[in-house]
């Protein structure tokens, strides 16, 4: 890579737009596939505002689609946002619908992880019948269930729960039970939102057996967490601490701090509920 940063520098003093455009394009390239995707980003946002100005459009596209696949692996938020926006506006002039459902469910997410369900939930929904109008079922599931998540931060809770259970159909359809286990965990924990304990915990014990069934045991540990939830506030204190006690245990085995965190705040919570 030394050798073509001097290249790019005695380009750049040369006046040669096209050589650095090129050698900048190589430096993200070889950056990304050395595991740095940052770095990567970094060349690919200078090299494709070289390749607007040479105004060359094989080489702008060119650039930008690797400038979208290492921000993503980046998790650069904004220039996820900003270079698929593009993209898909593109797939758009084009006529390209594949393009479209992917670039869309990509920026939808991007822009639901920034804190802007608002945005995110239109995008989402257009992706969900994109892929179903392709086929692209797995695709269309998870894309409804981010819908699901948009809904439940908008709080309308029965936009989320309809979401979450379209997710739940389409995955039991394509046979993959973990994505079911998470779509009716997401129906269970919106109905706990909603104040509807007894449809929380028939939802969140589905989840918990899909969830086992499939081996997924981060899912089976976030649902036990969420089934002690309905049970503490449905005044069963006692239940409450088997779930979580579950839960923590399958949060040290899987080295998750947060929950193992949250499971013994919970804990500490009922156990005194208990002594009184």
């Amino acid at each position: 890579m030394a050798l073509w940063k001097q290249a790019l520098s005695i380009a750049g003093m040369a006046g040669d737009l096209k050589a650095k455009a090129l050698l900048l394009e190589n430096l993200g390239s070889t950056a990304q596939l050395l595991g740095d995707p940052a770095e990567a980003t970094n060349y690919l946002v200078q090299a494709w505002d070289v390749a607007h100005q040479l105004k060359d459009p094989e080489l702008d596209d060119r650039v930008l689609k690797k400038l979208a696949t290492s921000a993503t692996a980046a998790k650069d938020r904004p220039r996820i946002i900003s270079a698929y926006a593009e993209l898909l506006a593109r797939a758009e002039a084009m006529g390209d619908t594949s393009a479209q459902a992917q670039d869309t469910a990509v920026l939808g997410r991007a822009l639901l992880d920034t804190g802007k369900p608002a945005e995110a939930a239109p995008l989402l929904r257009r992706a969900v019948k994109l892929f179903s109008s392709q086929g692209k079922r797995e695709d269309a599931s998870l894309a409804s269930y981010f819908v699901g998540q948009a809904m439940t931060i908008l709080e309308d809770y029965m936009g989320a729960v309809d979401a979450y259970r379209e997710a739940a159909l389409i995955a039991r359809e394509t046979g993959n039970t973990a994505r079911e286990a998470l779509a009716r965990r997401g129906v269970g924990n919106t109905r706990y939102l909603l104040g509807d304990f007894d449809g929380a915990a028939e939802g969140l014990r589905e989840a918990l057996s899909l969830a086992r069934r499939s081996g997924a045991r981060d899912i089976e540990a976030s649902t036990l967490m969420s089934l002690g939830n309905v049970q503490f506030y449905r005044k069963q204190p006692k239940e409450a601490v088997g779930f979580w006690e579950q839960s923590l245990k399958l949060a040290r085995a899987l080295s998750d701090r947060e929950m193992e965190g949250e499971s013994l705040g919970n804990l500490a919570l009922a156990y005194t509920q208990l002594r009184d």
